[in-house]
């Protein structure tokens, strides 16, 4: 006999222990505590790929702005006044 599902469709009867192999192959096990990579994989899993897309887009400009700021920082910092030098001085 097939299980009612949320939809109120029926679903096809699985063997004992079936549910439990499919959640565990969906789930990713990662090896390492607090890997960034696997905490970012499985944060983004359930979201959209709609707003994944945005997230990446926002956080490429978020870099290029940095990428610019830091840049028109060194070129500031190359035409600041004298440079320093380095005096050597001998100790007996």
């Amino acid at each position: 006999m097939a299980e009612p599902s949320e939809g109120g469709r029926r679903r096809a009867p699985r063997a004992a222990g079936a549910d439990e192999e499919h959640t565990a192959a969906d789930r990713h096990v990662c090896t390492v505590s607090f890997c960034p990579i696997c905490l970012a994989v499985t944060a983004v899993q359930p979201i959209r790929p709609d707003a994944v897309e945005h997230l990446l887009n926002a956080s490429r400009e978020f870099l290029l702005a940095v990428t610019s700021v830091l840049s028109a920082r060194a070129d500031d910092a190359e035409n600041e006044g004298p440079k320093p030098t380095l005096t050597r001085i001998d100790i007996e």
